[in-house]
């Protein structure tokens, strides 16, 4: 065999491998339409993309963050790490002068009556809020705060521990000029410079007034008030969403026999759903799931609800990190089945003191308590608080509460 004959040899198997890969490529595939799924859970889909924060943000580039576009709040640590401030600010608030710029409105900044050691934050992308906790050597604060969606106002929910009721809440007003000047530490030019802010405290409400240099102003107006006690109740643990459409649960639906079901979040938590049966009453079948039951990621019991034949709730309860003691609990006249939900005939909790407060409800009126009762730690009775007040059904463990918005006069 010739020299050329062996190098033609060598060449033709990769030459063949090379066209039959061509012809493959160029092979057209038939499209097939995407499969969409439209039973989205998008409460719990957003929660795995929440920002969680295991220590309290030091600086701007780190804060926890609320807005709508056009109004805002920055939560982050003040300079010297002895408060945490709320940096307030506002798209349309500008000087446009020689050069644009937005305005640094100012910080409300909450000084806690302890050193600061710790705090816990997440960002809740489906409520739009940030929620935490606040720790220092006296105790610790609860903290909740968001920009509401339309109204242009801020509010920060706080809910302090005994010692840490003493913290103050004060607002330290931006200085009114171009804030590159102000990091770099530079001088403001002398035909750019503002009087200072007039600040208001007290009244209805308080106020900051700036008159800016070139005529306009613009003002920051706030208001605080208190609540003596938690006067709102939290609802039961319900039926997951995506548990409905679980080959189990529509097993189940074609049976209709007892059994208890498990389902998982996310989180870890899981859900023990005890499925009865169907009942027909009257022509109208009820699927009837009389117990719900939440377990943390270590088995600990963390909540648990009764419900009647119609899916309205009977009685319900939270439980502590043992999952033994009921730190909150709430029973209703939930047997009789109706068209509106069974009115509450009692709540009981614990407060700052660890001391049970129990309120009975009139049946007359479902919306104030009449009488409150107060145990000791240990369950023996202290005294009677006759005591009406109105009973809402929306969560909320707010002591202080602070509204906050800023605008440019025309």
């Amino acid at each position: 065999m010739s020299t050329s004959a062996k190098s033609s040899a060598k060449r033709h198997p990769i030459l063949t491998i090379l066209v039959t890969l061509i012809a493959l490529a160029a092979t057209p595939r038939v499209a097939r339409p995407a499969e969409v799924n439209r039973n989205i859970d998008y409460e719990n889909f957003l929660k795995r993309h929440d920002l969680v924060w295991n220590k309290v943000p030091e600086k701007w580039g780190e804060g926890a963050f609320t807005g709508n576009g056009l109004l805002g709040l920055m939560m982050y640590l003040t300079d010297d790490g002895s408060a945490l401030r709320f940096r307030v600010g506002r798209t349309d608030v500008m000087i446009q002068e020689k050069q644009a710029y937005r305005v640094p409105i100012g910080d409300l900044v909450l000084r806690p009556v302890g050193k600061i050691t710790g705090g816990e934050f997440r960002q809740d992308l489906w409520n739009a809020e940030v929620r935490g906790v606040l720790k220092t050597d006296r105790g610790q604060i609860r903290i909740r705060f968001f920009t509401h969606a339309n109204d242009l106002v801020n509010v920060i929910e706080i809910k302090p521990s005994q010692i840490e009721q003493g913290c103050k809440w004060e607002f330290q007003p931006g200085v009114s000029a171009n804030p590159r000047w102000i990091r770099d530490k530079q001088p403001i030019p002398e035909d750019e410079q503002s009087p200072p802010p007039v600040v208001v405290n007290g009244g209805a409400f308080s106020h900051a007034l700036q008159k800016v240099f070139n005529g306009d102003e613009y003002a920051t107006v706030w208001q605080e008030w208190r609540r003596s006690s938690d006067q709102r109740i939290r609802g039961p643990v319900q039926v997951p969403p995506w548990f409905r459409e679980s080959r189990a649960f529509k097993s189940w639906q074609r049976r209709h026999n007892s059994q208890t079901l498990r389902t998982r979040d996310d989180f870890g938590n899981i859900y023990e759903i005890y499925c009865s049966s169907a009942v027909n009453r009257g022509g109208t079948i009820y699927e009837w799931l009389p117990t719900v039951r939440m377990y943390r990621p270590d088995g600990t019991l963390a909540a648990q609800a009764s419900y009647n034949e119609a899916g309205q709730p009977a009685a319900w309860a939270e439980y502590g990190s043992t999952g033994k003691k009921k730190v909150f609990s709430v029973d209703t006249n939930g047997i009789a089945i109706t068209d509106v939900p069974p009115p509450i005939m009692l709540v009981a909790f614990y407060d700052e003191q660890d001391n049970q407060r129990v309120w009975h409800v009139g049946s007359k009126d479902p919306t104030l308590v009449q009488v409150e009762m107060l145990n000791n730690p240990i369950g023996e009775k202290v005294r009677v608080l006759h005591a009406v007040r109105e009973l809402k059904k929306k969560p909320a463990t707010t002591t202080t509460t602070t509204k906050m918005t800023t605008r440019r006069a025309k």
